[in-house]
């Protein structure tokens, strides 16, 4: 048996911003990187002026299974951690967990399928259209910056915070 610490969440306990954007960054990097590469590679070839980096980043020319697995693959990184009830290696980097708002308990799959949802509908506005998705995501993260608890939208619609661990 998993002996699961809980956290008293009180708003000077939040970790600072900059973990959170390290630690999310470390995590892009681990899934996006090997993501890129893949959109490179089955990129369709066109005739255009755009650099295959530029169109992959616009999505323009990648094929639609390659922007699934984009999808699948960032949503599941997150799923897998919280059903195994630990950080993602970004946050355990920085020494950061998600918990429990009113109790600093675990997420669980519930909480971490509601705090995926607000930027699953960015990357999947991306992926679809290519116009929006970005802000959506730089929308959900603004809620950090005025907030003591620097809770997201997404804590927010999960009633989660993240802690220093």
């Amino acid at each position: 048996m998993s002996h699961v610490a809980h956290h008293s969440v009180h708003s000077d306990e939040a970790t600072s911003l900059g973990r959170r954007i390290t630690g999310r960054a470390i995590d892009l990097a681990i899934v996006g990187v090997p993501l890129l590469v893949l959109a490179i590679a089955t990129l369709e070839k066109r005739n255009t002026r755009q650099s295959r980096l530029s169109r992959v980043l616009r999505l323009n020319g990648v094929p639609t299974w390659v922007r699934i697995v984009v999808l699948v693959v960032l949503v599941g990184y997150e799923l897998v951690f919280a059903l195994l009830r630990r950080p993602t290696i970004g946050k355990q980097i920085v020494h950061s967990e998600v918990v429990r708002k009113e109790d600093g308990g675990p997420v669980g799959f519930v909480r971490t399928t509601l705090r995926m949802l607000v930027p699953f509908i960015g990357v999947l506005v991306a992926i679809t259209v290519t116009r929006g998705g970005a802000l959506i995501i730089l929308a959900d993260a603004a809620f950090a910056v005025p907030s003591t608890r620097r809770r997201t939208l997404h804590d927010r619609l999960a009633s989660t915070v993240v802690v220093d661990s």
